[in-house]
């Protein structure tokens, strides 16, 4: 029986939950968001300064 990728995701964010303490948690997040930033950054400046 195949689950679907919505499934899949709340079930990792339940391992994910149940396995980390907050402080990595955060440090997670803030990577994350760190990432999309520059990803952001990125395509602002390949795309020609937006």
């Amino acid at each position: 029986m195949q689950s679907s990728p919505r499934e899949f995701d709340r079930m990792m964010l339940h391992v994910i939950l149940r396995v980390a303490n907050w402080d990595q948690l955060e440090r997670i997040w803030e990577f994350v968001i760190g990432f999309f930033k520059f990803r952001w950054a990125l395509l602002k400046f390949l795309g020609g300064g937006g």
